[in-house]
């Protein structure tokens, strides 16, 4: 595959392309097939499978008729895997470098994602908000990923998606998302996230939003982050932001 070409192609997506994957990735799944439960036996009668056993086996205990056939990846939620909305913290990790600048040290971690910031890298505006009394405002904190840069609206005040750079803390509402300049990546997921735990997203799509960020990760890809870290210095820019 010529990875120049491909990544024109993600680059020159239109919101219809992004739209028609987006729905294609989050569509339900097909409806299993229902299995009877019943056998006929020799002399014609109809009986429960789970009752089809000879003398000499025994009967099945129900640990075992449940966990029958099941797939390693199933029996990880039988044996107490949590279901529902994944929790930052406890379903996955966070990243160990500021999105903002990508160095580490202490860090502030978003309670919605994997992400994690230098409060001095954020504006006041930006940062957990507390009321007079010092106690912080609500339960959880929202990093600058969960609301349009341009516009501040969240992901459900605006369709359910935001278009979210990989490399820098900028997030996009539909109507705002640079659309000339971004490359968005392969069905809008970002690997690196992944690793950390975090599944897919249904109300993000995952992008580079402008020439400064793409080349930010093809350096940070191909040479690591400090090499990526100084290349952008030396423009005189951030990481892309």
């Amino acid at each position: 595959i010529n990875n120049d070409l491909l990544s024109k192609k993600r680059k020159n997506l239109s919101i219809k392309d992004i739209s028609e994957e987006w729905a294609q990735l989050h569509a339900p799944k097909a409806k299993r097939i229902k299995k009877t439960r019943f056998i006929k036996t020799e002399n014609g009668y109809q009986i429960l499978k789970a009752n089809n056993y000879t003398m000499e086996e025994g009967e099945k205990s129900v640990f075992s008729t449940e966990l029958r056939n099941r797939s390693p990846s199933t029996l990880k939620v039988v044996f107490g895997k949590k279901k529902g909305r994944q929790r930052a913290g406890r379903d996955y990790d966070h990243e160990a470098h500021c999105l903002m600048c990508w160095d580490g040290g202490s860090l502030l971690c978003c309670d919605q994602c994997p992400l994690a910031f230098h409060t001095e890298c954020l504006a006041p505006w930006q940062l957990p908000q507390k009321k007079a009394s010092g106690a912080s405002v609500g339960n959880s904190w929202g990093c600058p990923h969960h609301y349009c840069k341009l516009c501040a609206r969240k992901a459900h005040e605006v369709g359910g998606l935001l278009f979210r750079c990989t490399e820098c803390p900028s997030a996009y509402c539909e109507d705002h998302v640079p659309m000339k300049e971004a490359r968005f990546n392969e069905s809008g997921r970002e690997l690196r996230f992944e690793e950390l735990g975090q599944s897919k997203p249904t109300q993000a799509y995952f992008m580079q939003c402008g020439p400064n960020c793409i080349r930010f990760r093809e350096t940070r890809l191909n040479k690591g982050i400090l090499a990526a870290i100084q290349e952008s210095q030396a423009r005189g820019k951030g990481s892309g932001i």
